[in-house]
């Protein structure tokens, strides 16, 4: 009776709690579809959050391209804005050089000729094409790199940086354009601008083609100057003890000075292997000890190459 008892007792316990007759898998497949609803969930909250993830990329994408894009154009627009200033800031002080220094009748080697040479080389290199483009004409309409009247151009284009401007019927007559670069300009070729040109020597043509000035084995002459005219273009420079001056048809290198060497030079003429003949005397001498000679490839008044003779004997051999 007792075993009965405690075995009703025990049936009572489990029939209260819902345990009778139940087996760990009844268990397990209870849980099963709680388990798969949550595992769906947090799938289904994981894509969410990723697809989301994916839209705020995307936005965040394109407002970064927004804002590159407008930095890019801020940074076009400084650049054009530079440009423009460099561009009237270069018109202004020519014409500054031009109104109070009265730059077409100064003499070649002046200071105004070497500071209007040294601003238009810089804002060449530095000007766009189609700002380039307006340099030039501005230069050409000025008669500021072609031989006028006579009177050579006042500034020289040696070394300038003309690549891709367009110079359509620009008048370059007498204009040095040697080591310049006319890389993709328009509006001229290579016949007239060797029409036009005094040289062309190592210039770069527009279509990537260097040129070389060489003199020809023909021995066709190929420079020659009387000195008749002021305006051949030797420089023009009187100072306290040195003088170089057109002079009664002739063109006169004198020193005041012992010791002081005087050198009359014609930058704008270029060439190689060339034969060079000169006739040159003494005027005048204070001492009888003086020498003439022939100078090349000068750098300035302490960096040649020449050949000397004196009024006693020749000084055979190359001074430096």
């Amino acid at each position: 009776m007792a075993e009965e008892k405690g075995k009703q007792g025990e049936e009572t316990k489990q029939s209260r709690w819902g345990f009778r007759g139940k087996t760990v898998w009844d268990f397990l497949q209870l849980l099963i579809v709680p388990l798969m609803l949550a595992a769906i969930g947090f799938w289904f909250t994981a894509q969410q959050d990723h697809r989301q993830q994916q839209i705020e990329d995307r936005r965040a994408q394109q407002a970064q391209k927004i804002e590159n894009q407008r930095a890019e154009a801020e940074r076009e627009l400084a650049v054009q804005r530079a440009q423009d200033e460099a561009l009237q800031d270069y018109l202004s002080q020519m014409g500054s050089l031009l109104l109070e220094k009265d730059l077409r009748k100064s003499e070649e080697g002046s200071e105004v000729r070497t500071l209007a040479r040294a601003r238009t080389l810089t804002v060449l290199g530095r000007l766009d094409p189609s700002r380039r483009t307006a340099a030039m004409q501005f230069l050409v309409e000025a008669e500021l790199v072609q031989r006028v009247e006579g009177r050579g151009p006042i500034i020289p284009l040696t070394g300038a940086n003309l690549s891709g401007a367009d110079l359509p019927n620009a008048d370059l007559s007498f204009a040095n354009l040697s080591n310049a670069s006319l890389f993709a300009a328009a509006g001229v070729s290579k016949e007239g601008l060797e029409q036009q040109s005094v040289t062309l020597d190592r210039t770069i043509m527009p279509y990537g083609t260097h040129t070389s000035t060489r003199a020809p084995t023909s021995g066709n002459l190929l420079f020659s100057d009387d000195f008749s005219h002021n305006s051949s273009g030797w420089p023009q420079v009187i100072a306290k003890d040195a003088g170089n001056y057109y002079d009664d048809g002739g063109y006169r290198i004198q020193s005041r000075a012992l010791e002081k060497r005087a050198v009359g030079h014609l930058p704008s003429r270029r060439y190689q292997d060339v034969a060079v003949e000169v006739d040159a005397k003494v005027l005048n001498s204070q001492t009888g000890n003086i020498a003439s000679g022939v100078v090349c490839r000068r750098q300035d008044s302490d960096n040649y190459y020449g050949i000397c003779w004196s009024s006693g004997m020749v000084l055979s051999g190359l001074t430096k």
